[in-house]
Protein backbone atom coordinates (compact mmCIF):
# COMPACT_ATOMS: atom_id res chain seq x y z
CA UNK A 1 0.00 0.00 0.00
CA UNK A 2 1.64 3.14 -0.99
CA UNK A 3 1.00 6.35 1.44
CA UNK A 4 1.13 9.71 0.55
CA UNK A 5 3.10 12.15 3.13
CA UNK A 6 2.26 15.87 2.92
CA UNK A 7 4.57 18.15 5.17
CA UNK A 8 2.52 19.87 7.67
CA UNK A 9 1.93 23.18 6.55
CA UNK A 10 0.38 21.77 3.30
CA UNK A 11 -2.03 19.67 4.99
CA UNK A 12 -3.33 22.28 7.41
CA UNK A 13 -3.20 24.96 4.02
CA UNK A 14 -5.68 22.19 2.58
CA UNK A 15 -7.57 21.83 5.75
CA UNK A 16 -8.25 25.39 6.35
CA UNK A 17 -8.77 26.35 2.70
CA UNK A 18 -12.14 27.63 2.56
CA UNK A 19 -14.28 26.43 -0.83
CA UNK A 20 -14.90 28.37 -3.79
CA UNK A 21 -18.46 28.33 -3.17
CA UNK A 22 -21.05 28.24 -0.23
CA UNK A 23 -22.60 24.61 -1.65
CA UNK A 24 -24.82 24.60 1.74
CA UNK A 25 -26.05 28.20 1.06
CA UNK A 26 -26.89 27.40 -1.97
CA UNK A 27 -29.19 24.57 -1.23
CA UNK A 28 -30.84 26.51 1.47
CA UNK A 29 -31.65 29.55 -0.71
CA UNK A 30 -33.16 26.79 -3.64
CA UNK A 31 -35.24 25.65 -0.84
CA UNK A 32 -36.41 29.54 0.58
CA UNK A 33 -38.39 29.58 -2.86
CA UNK A 34 -41.30 28.43 -3.61
CA UNK A 35 -40.47 26.53 -6.96
CA UNK A 36 -37.30 25.67 -5.08
CA UNK A 37 -39.45 23.34 -3.09
CA UNK A 38 -41.78 21.81 -5.59
CA UNK A 39 -38.48 20.91 -8.23
CA UNK A 40 -37.16 19.44 -4.65
CA UNK A 41 -40.29 17.45 -3.63
CA UNK A 42 -40.98 16.86 -7.50
CA UNK A 43 -37.41 15.11 -7.60
CA UNK A 44 -38.01 13.20 -4.06
CA UNK A 45 -42.04 12.08 -6.02
CA UNK A 46 -40.70 10.85 -9.00
CA UNK A 47 -37.38 9.19 -7.54
CA UNK A 48 -39.67 7.19 -4.86
CA UNK A 49 -42.11 5.95 -7.89
CA UNK A 50 -38.48 4.74 -9.72
CA UNK A 51 -37.29 2.64 -6.83
CA UNK A 52 -40.49 1.28 -6.15
CA UNK A 53 -40.49 0.11 -9.01
CA UNK A 54 -37.24 -1.54 -9.17
CA UNK A 55 -38.44 -2.62 -5.80
CA UNK A 56 -41.38 -4.64 -7.60
CA UNK A 57 -38.73 -5.79 -10.49
CA UNK A 58 -36.81 -7.43 -7.29
CA UNK A 59 -39.36 -9.10 -5.72
CA UNK A 60 -40.95 -10.70 -8.76
CA UNK A 61 -37.66 -12.00 -10.22
CA UNK A 62 -36.73 -13.30 -6.66
CA UNK A 63 -39.66 -14.72 -5.79
CA UNK A 64 -40.29 -12.29 -3.07
CA UNK A 65 -44.07 -11.75 -2.70
CA UNK A 66 -44.64 -12.39 1.08
CA UNK A 67 -41.20 -11.10 2.29
CA UNK A 68 -42.35 -8.64 4.49
CA UNK A 69 -39.60 -6.54 4.56
CA UNK A 70 -40.04 -5.66 0.80
CA UNK A 71 -43.65 -5.28 1.70
CA UNK A 72 -42.24 -2.36 4.11
CA UNK A 73 -40.00 -0.63 1.81
CA UNK A 74 -42.45 -0.95 -1.52
CA UNK A 75 -45.35 0.59 1.18
CA UNK A 76 -42.52 3.55 2.35
CA UNK A 77 -41.97 4.33 -1.49
CA UNK A 78 -45.44 4.75 -1.87
CA UNK A 79 -46.57 6.77 0.67
CA UNK A 80 -43.09 8.86 -0.20
CA UNK A 81 -44.64 9.59 -3.66
CA UNK A 82 -48.12 10.20 -3.01
CA UNK A 83 -47.39 12.79 0.06
CA UNK A 84 -44.62 14.48 -2.19
CA UNK A 85 -47.18 14.50 -4.64
CA UNK A 86 -49.86 16.53 -2.34
CA UNK A 87 -47.56 18.50 -0.92
CA UNK A 88 -46.59 19.89 -4.14
CA UNK A 89 -49.83 20.60 -4.97
CA UNK A 90 -50.33 22.98 -1.62
CA UNK A 91 -47.32 24.73 -2.99
CA UNK A 92 -48.99 25.07 -6.44
CA UNK A 93 -52.34 26.71 -4.90
CA UNK A 94 -53.18 29.99 -6.65
CA UNK A 95 -50.51 29.36 -9.38
CA UNK A 96 -52.56 30.23 -12.30
CA UNK A 97 -53.07 34.04 -10.61
CA UNK A 98 -49.59 34.16 -10.81
CA UNK A 99 -48.94 32.86 -14.39
CA UNK A 100 -51.72 34.97 -15.69
CA UNK A 101 -50.50 38.42 -13.78
CA UNK A 102 -46.66 37.47 -15.29
CA UNK A 103 -47.93 37.12 -18.58
CA UNK A 104 -49.59 40.63 -18.43
CA UNK A 105 -46.74 42.06 -17.62
CA UNK A 106 -44.93 40.28 -20.53
CA UNK A 107 -47.69 41.11 -23.27
CA UNK A 108 -47.22 44.67 -22.52
CA UNK A 109 -43.04 45.11 -22.21
CA UNK A 110 -42.03 42.32 -24.76
CA UNK A 111 -40.57 43.14 -27.71
CA UNK A 112 -40.57 39.52 -29.40
CA UNK A 113 -42.19 38.51 -32.74
CA UNK A 114 -46.20 38.06 -32.70
CA UNK A 115 -45.92 35.03 -33.88
CA UNK A 116 -43.51 34.31 -30.46
CA UNK A 117 -45.60 36.41 -28.51
CA UNK A 118 -48.81 33.92 -29.79
CA UNK A 119 -47.56 30.48 -29.11
CA UNK A 120 -46.03 31.94 -25.60
CA UNK A 121 -49.41 33.59 -24.74
CA UNK A 122 -51.22 29.90 -25.57
CA UNK A 123 -49.11 27.94 -23.40
CA UNK A 124 -48.86 30.24 -20.26
CA UNK A 125 -52.94 29.96 -20.80
CA UNK A 126 -52.72 25.84 -20.70
CA UNK A 127 -50.18 25.99 -17.80
CA UNK A 128 -53.03 28.50 -16.18
CA UNK A 129 -55.53 26.10 -16.68
CA UNK A 130 -53.50 23.00 -15.68
CA UNK A 131 -52.32 24.58 -11.80
CA UNK A 132 -56.40 25.37 -11.63
CA UNK A 133 -57.60 22.04 -12.30
CA UNK A 134 -54.94 20.82 -10.04
CA UNK A 135 -56.01 22.78 -7.34
CA UNK A 136 -59.58 21.14 -8.05
CA UNK A 137 -58.02 18.10 -7.92
CA UNK A 138 -56.44 18.85 -4.27
CA UNK A 139 -59.97 20.03 -2.87
CA UNK A 140 -61.36 17.17 -3.86
CA UNK A 141 -58.53 14.95 -2.05
CA UNK A 142 -59.07 16.99 1.19
CA UNK A 143 -62.78 17.01 0.66
CA UNK A 144 -63.27 20.60 0.26
CA UNK A 145 -65.23 20.05 -2.99
CA UNK A 146 -67.51 16.62 -2.82
CA UNK A 147 -68.84 14.67 -5.34
CA UNK A 148 -69.86 10.77 -5.54
CA UNK A 149 -68.75 10.53 -9.39
CA UNK A 150 -66.06 8.72 -10.46
CA UNK A 151 -66.44 9.40 -13.84
CA UNK A 152 -66.27 13.35 -12.92
CA UNK A 153 -63.01 12.84 -10.99
CA UNK A 154 -61.60 11.39 -14.30
CA UNK A 155 -62.36 13.66 -16.46
CA UNK A 156 -60.93 16.42 -13.97
CA UNK A 157 -57.65 14.47 -14.23
CA UNK A 158 -57.61 13.74 -17.52
CA UNK A 159 -58.36 17.36 -18.73
CA UNK A 160 -55.53 18.42 -16.52
CA UNK A 161 -53.02 15.81 -18.35
CA UNK A 162 -54.64 17.66 -21.71
CA UNK A 163 -54.12 21.21 -20.70
CA UNK A 164 -50.45 19.89 -19.05
CA UNK A 165 -49.47 18.52 -22.66
CA UNK A 166 -50.96 21.50 -24.27
CA UNK A 167 -48.67 23.88 -22.27
CA UNK A 168 -45.49 21.30 -22.88
CA UNK A 169 -46.12 20.94 -27.10
CA UNK A 170 -46.49 24.93 -27.32
CA UNK A 171 -43.44 25.97 -25.01
CA UNK A 172 -40.99 23.39 -27.44
CA UNK A 173 -42.78 25.26 -30.09
CA UNK A 174 -42.01 28.34 -28.48
CA UNK A 175 -38.53 27.94 -27.97
CA UNK A 176 -38.11 26.33 -31.49
CA UNK A 177 -39.43 29.67 -32.82
CA UNK A 178 -36.75 31.60 -30.59
CA UNK A 179 -33.43 29.60 -31.66
CA UNK A 180 -34.50 30.11 -35.42
CA UNK A 181 -34.71 33.67 -34.47
CA UNK A 182 -31.15 33.76 -32.75
CA UNK A 183 -29.77 32.53 -35.80
CA UNK A 184 -28.19 35.60 -36.81
CA UNK A 185 -28.57 37.08 -33.00
CA UNK A 186 -25.11 38.32 -31.62
CA UNK A 187 -25.64 36.27 -28.51
CA UNK A 188 -27.55 33.46 -30.93
CA UNK A 189 -25.20 30.56 -28.95
CA UNK A 190 -26.47 31.07 -25.60
CA UNK A 191 -30.09 31.54 -26.65
CA UNK A 192 -29.79 28.50 -28.39
CA UNK A 193 -28.23 26.64 -25.26
CA UNK A 194 -30.95 27.88 -22.67
CA UNK A 195 -33.70 27.00 -25.71
CA UNK A 196 -32.48 23.66 -25.92
CA UNK A 197 -31.69 23.35 -22.17
CA UNK A 198 -35.83 23.83 -22.10
CA UNK A 199 -36.72 21.73 -24.83
CA UNK A 200 -34.95 18.79 -23.49
CA UNK A 201 -36.79 19.39 -19.91
CA UNK A 202 -39.40 19.43 -21.46
CA UNK A 203 -39.36 16.25 -23.61
CA UNK A 204 -38.84 14.43 -20.53
CA UNK A 205 -42.46 15.90 -19.07
CA UNK A 206 -43.83 15.19 -22.59
CA UNK A 207 -43.12 11.60 -22.42
CA UNK A 208 -44.72 11.53 -18.57
CA UNK A 209 -47.97 12.71 -19.89
CA UNK A 210 -47.97 11.16 -23.09
CA UNK A 211 -47.98 7.60 -21.07
CA UNK A 212 -50.54 9.11 -18.58
CA UNK A 213 -52.96 9.89 -21.45
CA UNK A 214 -51.86 6.35 -23.10
CA UNK A 215 -51.12 8.74 -26.47
CA UNK A 216 -50.56 6.05 -29.06
CA UNK A 217 -51.12 3.28 -26.51
CA UNK A 218 -47.80 4.00 -25.40
CA UNK A 219 -48.88 2.84 -21.91
CA UNK A 220 -50.18 -0.65 -22.77
CA UNK A 221 -46.84 -1.30 -24.53
CA UNK A 222 -45.36 0.20 -21.39
CA UNK A 223 -47.17 -2.16 -19.16
CA UNK A 224 -44.81 -3.68 -15.81
CA UNK A 225 -42.30 -0.99 -16.47
CA UNK A 226 -44.58 2.11 -16.83
CA UNK A 227 -43.96 3.54 -13.27
CA UNK A 228 -40.31 2.62 -13.77
CA UNK A 229 -40.14 5.00 -16.96
CA UNK A 230 -42.34 7.73 -16.01
CA UNK A 231 -40.09 7.91 -12.31
CA UNK A 232 -36.83 8.20 -14.95
CA UNK A 233 -38.28 10.32 -16.92
CA UNK A 234 -39.55 12.58 -14.14
CA UNK A 235 -36.44 12.48 -12.08
CA UNK A 236 -34.43 13.68 -15.36
CA UNK A 237 -36.84 16.88 -15.63
CA UNK A 238 -36.60 17.41 -12.13
CA UNK A 239 -32.28 17.62 -12.07
CA UNK A 240 -32.84 19.97 -15.24
CA UNK A 241 -34.89 22.00 -13.64
CA UNK A 242 -33.21 22.56 -10.10
CA UNK A 243 -29.43 23.30 -12.02
CA UNK A 244 -31.36 25.61 -14.09
CA UNK A 245 -32.89 27.53 -11.27
CA UNK A 246 -29.51 26.67 -8.71
CA UNK A 247 -28.03 29.80 -7.24
CA UNK A 248 -24.62 30.78 -7.11
CA UNK A 249 -22.91 31.92 -3.80
CA UNK A 250 -19.42 32.73 -4.09
CA UNK A 251 -17.48 32.73 -1.16
CA UNK A 252 -15.02 36.28 -1.16
CA UNK A 253 -11.32 35.62 0.35
CA UNK A 254 -10.78 38.83 2.21
CA UNK A 255 -7.19 39.24 2.86
CA UNK A 256 -6.10 41.19 6.39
Amino acid sequence: MTEILLPLPSLLTILTLPPKRDRIGEFLQLLDTTAGKDKFFRLLQFGAKFVQWQETQLRKHNNLNEDSNVQKRLQFYRALAGNMCQTRRVLRLFRALVVLRALKVTLSTSTAPKQILLVHTLSKLCLATYFLLDNVQWARSVNLLTSKSENCRKKVERATDWAWFGEITLSIVEQLLRMCKAIDSPNGAVVKQDALTVIVRNAADLGIVSLQLNLFNWADKANVHLDGIVGILGVVGSLISLKNMWPVIEIVKVKL
